[in-house]
């Protein structure tokens, strides 16, 4: 891959898994499965429009930040916490950064769309989108027009794309993401 934690060890990471939930999105019938919120559609226009946050999402976003605040009050300043998602999880942990009561160091984005609408929420933070050219889950199109809604905000933000990657993560991309912490925290 051509990094290694040892490049970064000064890094503590958090993974925390979605609750099951029973999809009502048109995937089918497989049952409960591991979903951060509802989502309703991947179409940034109509996610602008959206009235309010897609079912679910608040309460994930403040999950997320409470996983984070018992290490701020031991002193860990906020603008060295990074949150990080793939595919519905990078909506999520943008939401998460733009609820946060304090501007964190800012959001990884892999493979994943803007999950609600921007209005009242420009993050205060940096936005790093990573995305693959032939994802076919999350367009390209999609990831360059949810880029394109961050910077309208005006948001700190970078998009990052490869070209043969699918809905997944590449030995590239995972170089720039550990270049792009290595920046924003030493």
């Amino acid at each position: 891959v051509g990094w290694s934690c040892s490049r970064l060890p000064f890094l503590h990471f958090l993974f925390p898994t979605a609750p099951l939930r029973s999809s009502v999105n048109g995937s089918g019938g497989r049952g409960p499965t591991p979903s951060w919120y509802e989502v309703e559609t991947l179409d940034p226009d109509a996610i602008a429009a959206m009235p309010s946050p897609p079912h679910g999402l608040e309460e994930a976003a403040q999950y997320v930040l409470d996983l984070v605040e018992p290490y701020i009050r031991r002193g860990l300043d906020p603008s060295r916490v990074i949150l990080a998602g793939y595919s519905q999880g990078a909506g999520l942990a943008l939401a998460a950064a733009s609820r946060a009561p304090r501007p964190l160091g800012g959001v990884l984005m892999l493979s994943g769309w803007v999950a609600e609408p921007l209005e009242n929420r420009r993050p205060t933070c940096p936005v790093w989108m990573f995305h693959g050219g032939l994802d076919p889950v999350i367009p390209l199109a999609t990831a360059r027009c949810c880029f394109g809604m961050l910077q309208n905000t005006g948001a700190r933000t970078s998009f990052y794309a490869y070209p043969g990657l699918k809905h997944g993560v590449a030995d590239e991309e995972v170089t720039d993401i550990a270049q792009t912490l290595y920046e924003a925290l030493y």
